[in-house]
């Protein structure tokens, strides 16, 4: 990917690629695939531009002529979407990539893209009283994604944490909970307490 090996920076994603440093081939797919539609002078209409006291502004970059939709085309580092370098040389392609930074975003990914239509119930009563059933209101409605389906088909582990973590019982002084037998005597109570341990858990 890089001819002098070096590794991508924040940067390099969101620009057209040295050709000095980076292969050709690399710049012609960012080229072909990775630039935008047309703003600034080409198209004052465009959704980038914004107003400022009546006159349009936009972000200005060191700027490269290449060859768009067969028009040679001068563009910057604006022009340029964000990209995988690395997926871009795999696939030949435009392709986006988002980082799943907590497990909403894989719930998203999981559920959204495979979730059905959406439901509503209504119902319709002659009198005032209304007998729902809130647990057959549940099943109707309750909503499992085919991964989940067939993991609970397969009778697989739905969720689990590794490493395994037990919550300690911390306490103050003279407040930990004990376990003791309700057919006990008051002296036999006693006498557990006396030579109990000294708990390593008080705050």
């Amino acid at each position: 990917m890089s001819n002098r090996g070096e590794f991508w920076k924040i940067k390099n994603v969101s620009e057209l690629p040295d050709v000095s440093v980076f292969v050709q081939e690399l710049f012609d797919i960012v080229a072909s695939s990775l630039i935008h539609s047309p703003c600034g002078d080409h198209n004052t209409n465009a959704s980038c531009m914004r107003f400022s006291n009546g006159t349009r502004l936009t972000r200005s970059s060191p700027t490269t002529t290449v060859i768009v939709n067969r028009l040679p085309m001068t563009v910057g580092a604006n022009w340029v979407v964000p990209y995988s370098p690395a997926l871009t040389l795999l696939l030949n392609a435009h392709v986006n990539v988002e980082i799943c930074n907590n497990t909403t975003a894989i719930k998203y990914l999981y559920k959204y893209m495979h979730k059905g239509t959406d439901s509503v119930t209504v119902a319709v009563s002659d009198n005032d009283s209304q007998n729902m059933d809130e647990v057959k209101s549940y099943l109707n409605t309750r909503f499992l994604g085919p991964h989940e389906a067939l993991n609970r088909i397969m009778k697989q582990k739905t969720h689990g944490n590794s490493p395994s973590v037990s919550r300690l019982g911390l306490h103050l002084l003279g407040e930990q909970s004990i376990m003791f037998d309700e057919n006990m005597t008051r002296e036999q109570m006693e006498k557990m307490l006396r030579n109990r341990k000294k708990s390593m858990l008080e705050a």
